[in-house]
């Protein structure tokens, strides 16, 4: 069974500039596929997805939502990362936003999400192997080092938004896939 979240879709342009801020070719660095990039609002796990459509149905996105995107980080530490991620400010809109997902899906019967929400768009995760070469290492903690210095600066202009998704996350062949799944309950609020 598939794993559930609800996002926001980020514009084309916006995944374009977030894919840009690291080299591909990094075995050690899994890239999120520029396709992908998204802000999650909440993670739902194993769940039926209707019912989760039916729970989420009338979710109004506010007008004056934009996203902010600026600057970069890591979850983990430098000598250990383990998520390479840009931030997302934490606009009133947008807590609003996941406060009435978080409401819609406590209704439906869902346990309260126990983490702290930090908002991010996931840019890739890191692979970590003890048979890592020191060489490629190396490497890798060069790139790392860049990308957030990089982010010292980095600041994309504010991104309206209009729709909320749904996506499944499963793994194949060791692989994690994101699809969304069809969700068009969703609207502006005017």
């Amino acid at each position: 069974m598939a794993r559930l979240f609800v996002a926001l879709g980020l514009p084309g342009d916006a995944r374009k500039s977030l894919s840009s801020l690291l080299p591909g070719g990094i075995p050690s660095l899994r890239k999120t596929q520029t396709e992908r990039l998204h802000l999650t609002l909440r993670v739902i796990g194993e769940a039926n997805e209707n019912g989760i459509a039916e729970a989420l149905s009338g979710s109004e996105i506010s007008e004056n939502l934009t996203l902010n995107i600026r600057g970069t980080g890591l979850f983990g530490s430098e000598p250990d990362p383990k998520i390479l991620w840009a931030g997302v400010e934490a606009s009133l809109e947008l807590r609003q936003l996941k406060c009435d997902i978080e409401t819609r899906l406590l209704s439906a019967g869902l346990n309260p999400e126990t983490r702290p929400w930090e908002p991010h768009i996931t840019i890739a995760r890191v692979r970590h192997s003890r048979a890592l070469p020191s060489v490629e290492r190396v490497r890798r903690d060069q790139v790392i080092h860049r990308f957030l210095a990089a982010g010292e600066t980095f600041a994309l202009p504010p991104r309206p938004i209009e729709a909320i998704s749904r996506y499944a996350s499963e793994t194949l062949a060791g692989m994690l896939h994101y699809r969304e799944v069809n969700f068009a309950a969703t609207s502006l609020a005017k």
